[in-house]
This record gives C-alpha cells, sequence and structure tokens, in this order.
C-alpha cells in the first residue's frame, strides 16, 4: 500500500527503471496494464548509459546485444527499436588473447586451431580430448572446475579465464557453472559433449548513437504509445520499501521488482511502500568495473586494430581485463581520422583498482595499452566511470539468494523479482528473463480481478 507519494492505482508497480523494468513495464503495458515505474536517477537504463564528448561516442556499460533471445528480437521489433539497429564492422569478427605479452588472435575455425599459437601441441590433444570425458558436472561445480575437467588447465587459462573476466569481471574459481553458463551444463547432460553439442553462432549489434538509445526509446514507448493501459515513469525517486495486500489494497495487484541493492539503500523518498525485506538481493556479491574511455589519433596506435578487442588472462600479470576496439565495432563511435577504446578494469580478483582516481586509472590504462598496442601518442580524449556495484558475482551466496527469492515469491503473491542479479549477465537475458517476469505478472493480475467483488 502506498503510504507517502502521488501514484494513482495501478495494476502494477516496477521498482527500478534500468533495462529490465523498462522492458517488464513496457511488455505489461503491452498486454493492457496499468503501471508505475519508479527509477531513482533521473535518466533511465541503468547501466546501459552512453557519454559524448568531443565527437567520441562512449557506452558505459554494455557495448553490444547478443541475438540470441528469439522472444527479445520479438519485442524489441514490436516497439521499433529494431530499426535503429547497428550491425558491427566486418573487421570485428577477429579477437585477441594476450599471450606472452602480445595480443593474440583466435583461432576461428579447425585451419586456424591447428596453426594457432595461443596453445601448445599438448593443449590441442588435451581440447580434442573433450568427446571422450564421461564425467558430468556434479552439483556446486565452479566454472574453473568445469573447463579443467572437460578441456584442460591450458585452456583455462588461455581462453575460459580471460573470457570470464570479460564478460562476469569475475573469478572462475569462484562462480557456479551451472548459475552463470547453464546452457554448458544442459549441453553437457544432452550430448555428453560440448564439441559434439557445437556452438550456437548469434550475430552482434548496438544501436545508433550508443546503447542507451535502447532504454531511452523503451522510456518513450512506455508512456506514450497507444493502447488500452496506460502508465507512469517516476524518475528520482527513491523506494524504501514496498507492500501490498492484493486486491484489497486499492492501489496495486503486484509488485515488479527490478533494482539493484545500491539502489534501494537509504536515503528518504517521495515515495514509501511498506513490506520486510525488500532489498533482494543485498546477499549478492558485486564485482566493482572500472570503465576507461580513451580516444586516440589514428596514426599514433599503431596495432591495426583488427578485431572485437582483446581479452587480458590473469596469467598475464596485468593491470586490465580487456579491451573493446570500439570504433572497429562500430565506426561512428569514433570522428574521423581517430580511434576509440573501452578498456575494463578491477573486477572480482582486483577490486582495489576501482578505488583509484580517475587519473590513476588512466595512467594505468595508458601503460598496459602502449605495451600492448603500440601506441606513439598521447589520448586526444579520456572518460573515466566507475560502477562500484558493478556485475553480480554468480556464486554460491547468488545460489542462496535465488533459493530465497523463489521462497518469496511463492509464500508473496504478487511479489516478482527480476534482473540481472537474478538471472542472465547479459542484457539480453535480462530483457528474456523480464519478459517472462512480466506474463507471469499479468497472470496474476488477472488472477486478483477475478477476486475482487
Amino acid at each position: 500500500m502506498i503510504t507517502h507519494g502521488h501514484i494513482p492505482e495501478h495494476d502494477a508497480i516496477i521498482v527500478g527503471g534500468g533495462i529490465a523494468g523498462l522492458t517488464a513495464a513496457a511488455h505489461l503495458r503491452q498486454m493492457g496494464h496499468d503501471v508505475a515505474l519508479v527509477e531513482a536517477r533521473q535518466d533511465v537504463g541503468g547501466t546501459m548509459r552512453t557519454h559524448v564528448q568531443e565527437g567520441f561516442v562512449m557506452d558505459l556499460g554494455p557495448q553490444t546485444l547478443l541475438d540470441s533471445q528469439p522472444d527479445v528480437s520479438r519485442f524489441l521489433d514490436s516497439i521499433g527499436a529494431a530499426a535503429h539497429r547497428v550491425e558491427p564492422g566486418a573487421a570485428s569478427r577477429k579477437r585477441f588473447i594476450v599471450k606472452d605479452g602480445a595480443p593474440l588472435a583466435l583461432p576461428r575455425g579447425p585451419g586456424d586451431f591447428l596453426s594457432s599459437p595461443v596453445f601448445s601441441w599438448r593443449g590441442k590433444l588435451r581440447l580434442l580430448a573433450e568427446v571422450f570425458v564421461r564425467s558430468t558436472s556434479p552439483v556446486g561445480e565452479s566454472v574453473a572446475a568445469f573447463v579443467r575437467r572437460r578441456f584442460g588447465e591450458e585452456f583455462l587459462t588461455w581462453a575460459a579465464d580471460p573470457f570470464v573476466s570479460g564478460v562476469h569481471a569475475g573469478d572462475p574459481e569462484a562462480l557456479l557453472v551451472a548459475n552463470a553458463f547453464p546452457t554448458m551444463v544442459a549441453a553437457e547432460r544432452k550430448h555428453r559433449s560440448l564439441l559434439r553439442a557445437g556452438q550456437s553462432r548469434h550475430g552482434l549489434y548496438g544501436f545508433e548513437g550508443g546503447m542507451q538509445m535502447l532504454p531511452r526509446s523503451l522510456a518513450r514507448h512506455l508512456v506514450s504509445s497507444a493502447g488500452p493501459g496506460r502508465a507512469q515513469l517516476m524518475t528520482g525517486t527513491r523506494v524504501l520499501r514496498a507492500s501490498w495486500h492484493g486486491p484489497e489494497s486499492g492501489h496495486f495487484d503486484v509488485v515488479v521488482q527490478s533494482s539493484g541493492s545500491s539502489r534501494t539503500r537509504s536515503l528518504s523518498a517521495p515515495v514509501v511502500v511498506r513490506t520486510d525485506g525488500f532489498r533482494h538481493d543485498t546477499s549478492v556479491n558485486y564485482a566493482p568495473v572500472a570503465v576507461v574511455v580513451l580516444g586516440f589519433r589514428r596514426e599514433d596506435v599503431l596495432h591495426p586494430l583488427d578485431g572485437f578487442g582483446m581479452l587480458v588472462p590473469f596469467a598475464e600479470e596485468r593491470q586490465i581485463l580487456g579491451t573493446l576496439f570500439s570504433s572497429t565495432l562500430f565506426p561512428d563511435r569514433a570522428p574521423g581520422g581517430h580511434v576509440l577504446l573501452t578498456t575494463f578494469v578491477a573486477g572480482a580478483r582486483r577490486p582495489e583498482l576501482a578505488d583509484l582516481c580517475d587519473s590513476a586509472l588512466v595512467d594505468l590504462v595508458m601503460k598496459d595499452l602502449t605495451d600492448l598496442l603500440h601506441i606513439t601518442g598521447p589520448a586526444v580524449t579520456a572518460h573515466v566511470h566507475v560502477w562500484q556495484h558493478g556485475i553480480p558475482q554468480y556464486d554460491r551466496a547468488h545460489a542462496d539468494m535465488l533459493r530465497s527469492l523463489r521462497d518469496r515469491e511463492r509464500s508473496e503473491p504478487g511479489l516478482f523479482f527480476t534482473g540481472n542479479a537474478c538471472h542472465g549477465i547479459s542484457a539480453p537475458h535480462t530483457m528474456s528473463h523480464a519478459l517472462r517476469t512480466a506474463r507471469r505478472a499479468h497472470d496474476a493480475i488477472l488472477a486478483c480481478r477475478t477476486t475482487r467483488p
């Protein structure tokens, strides 16, 4: 029950205006429901944020979307956002791994694999022997243990470890494979081998003017589109706690909580919704991530930048997690004659680096990039953004939290949780979960209507 504030009666209140909350709210609106979305910040999008500086377009959170979820693709088509998609440049197909102080291209096919210097012959033979591994993943197995068991130590060190750092900013020894990479566990059980199962290939894409175009497009669609439902978007508003009593509350039937712990702590708010235990993900460990975006004159970067970017294995003992060649991915991200590089620092294994000042972070990144990409001149522009609560870690604490959320949803009909702390680090997986959550909330709203006098 709303005890303070100015939200009129709605079918649903969505807490959090990140990509999950916006997706759930827009889908509920599509299904004809009245929704109110409350966001603490003055702008929507959560970590999907874009900064424009001196002609450079800098994405500070997700850099691309993977076209892997059919329901998300249909949803984006339905709101008109698909028309603003941009495909990455052809040169971005190559991926680099840093080994022995140099970026090496990862193999893209059988011929490349046999000649690749990334893996030794012993490592290649061990990887191919994966088809003979008959064990299956036990409960609680880490990502590192899974990869070590199926592919060997070398593949873990030079491929899986940097991939986990790049996607999760995490430690593969701590993340649970069943939560972080459930499709790999499913493929192992179904096919008895990941090599036999093959690899699904999905395209990548971005958006015109940066990734924040997507949440802003969702927000515009939410409040302006025609349809039977109505919507209210309240930014700059914090929710401390929430309570509802189904149809007898007279205000809303369901609560969809999508915000992270960093947005629901302390501070007073013009909207107060009462319940206990509202901060559902305070037990989740978050890896801090510092994003350092640098622009250079093209002639000052001697590396051809002919790929997606480079990942840096922990064994290389460098300070950066990896760097995306942003202007190779999307040429409009840098003005003519320039290139844009987006580098990620800190993560679960070096969280203290996120506490450095901006100039120290720039110096740290410049040192590694100068060595790896042979940079000969200064950056012409720089921007730093630190996400102290960057990426939720799908470790044992996360597994406990998921069980707790399921218990909460079962015991309190009308309460729903979504967001990347619940299911799926990537934006497409987060959006897909939000769409499914919205459909469950839709069913709950219809059930409430049948019990009203």
